[in-house]
């Protein structure tokens, strides 16, 4: 079920999400939904702003500014690949 998934992924690796029952999906659904919280969320609007609308994120934009973040989806693929 969804909520299985969510604990394996807490109990496994140590990384919440909350299970997609939890938002009407059918529990047998193996939904979840991650919520990208572990960043200061702040200092990345701030240097997205300074870069503009007008050009592309840096390839290293992610690793400085939500690198937590992007550990845990990592993560979560391979666990997923097991």
């Amino acid at each position: 079920t969804s909520e299985e998934l969510a604990e394996a992924l807490l109990n496994e690796l140590g990384v919440a999400v909350l299970p997609g029952s939890a938002f009407n999906r059918q529990r047998s659904e193996l939904t979840a939904r991650l919520s990208c919280v572990n960043f200061d969320g702040e200092q990345a609007l701030a240097k997205s702003k300074e870069i503009t609308l007008l050009n592309d994120l840096p390839p290293d934009f992610v690793d400085n500014y939500c690198c937590d973040t992007l550990v845990a989806v990592e993560k979560i693929v391979e666990w997923l690949h097991k």
